[in-house]
């Protein structure tokens, strides 16, 4: 039992020392190591395909990608957090894909159901030309407790408003946070979200099993007792998945 505080402990040293580096360098991106952030296949989601972002990447030149999720499901950029998601994502990117600079626009809203966000959001995203779009969906769903009908719809609506405008689309299912298992039910939106992607042939990233298997495996504590060791584990959270979302876009983009 020794390992686990062992291990967090050197994950909050590893946290702040980055994030000290980065006060005094805003620029540079804070390197977690992909070892450490690292998820079975299985559980990063499914294999749906992105051959537009494939073609682009083997043509070469920039690639927008656009990010949309309310509040509750990404942290803001001039966060913490935000900040390290951000980072590491575009380093990952820029050794995965080096002769494609990704132009990074992130569309953070309030509490939002998809419903909403597909009236009010999207149609700007569209807009503006988006290469793929990652959708953070569902979290404010089951929080509000909308319907499972409507949810779906919503889904449905918004990817193929994103895909008339010439976008691919990654969905991405909500986690599930520890302390609030029990009182927040997310798993029939994670499996219409699932659902959706299968019949429309969107690939779905499993955060929620993503997170699971780190903290299964002893990487991530999120039971630790004080603010500021919490904050460290979330704020490694956000690290590995900006890095591992590029992961899962090689693998899709191949």
């Amino acid at each position: 039992m020794a390992g686990r505080p062992a291990a967090a402990a050197i994950r909050m040293a590893a946290l702040a020392a980055s994030l000290a580096a980065s006060a005094a360098c805003p620029a540079q991106a804070r390197d977690v190591g992909a070892r450490d952030c690292a998820a079975p296949v299985h559980a990063q989601g499914t294999n749906e395909a992105l051959p537009k972002l494939a073609a682009k990447l083997k043509a070469g030149g920039p690639v927008a990608v656009a990010v949309v999720g309310t509040s509750r499901a990404l942290p803001g950029g001039d966060s913490r957090s935000g900040r390290l998601l951000d980072d590491q994502f575009r380093a990952a990117w820029q050794r995965t894909f080096p002769r494609s600079p990704v132009e990074l626009r992130s569309r953070i809203v309030p509490e939002s159901e998809a419903s909403r966000i597909v009236a009010e959001e999207l149609p700007a995203v569209a807009a503006a030309g988006a290469d793929l779009v990652l959708w953070h969906a569902g979290g404010a769903d089951a929080r509000g407790n909308e319907s499972l009908k409507r949810f779906k719809n919503a889904l449905t609506d918004g990817v193929r408003l994103l895909r008339k405008a010439g976008s691919e689309v990654l969905l991405v299912a909500p986690r599930q946070m520890p302390r609030s298992e029990g009182m927040v039910n997310m798993e029939p939106y994670q499996h219409y979200i699932e659902a959706v992607g299968d019949r429309l042939d969107v690939p779905v990233l499993r955060r929620h099993a993503i997170l699971q298997h780190w903290i299964d495996s002893g990487m991530v504590d999120l039971t630790q007792a004080g603010s500021q060791a919490q904050r460290a584990e979330l704020d490694f959270v956000h690290a590995c998945m900006g890095m591992l979302i590029v992961d899962v876009l090689d693998r899709l983009a191949r």
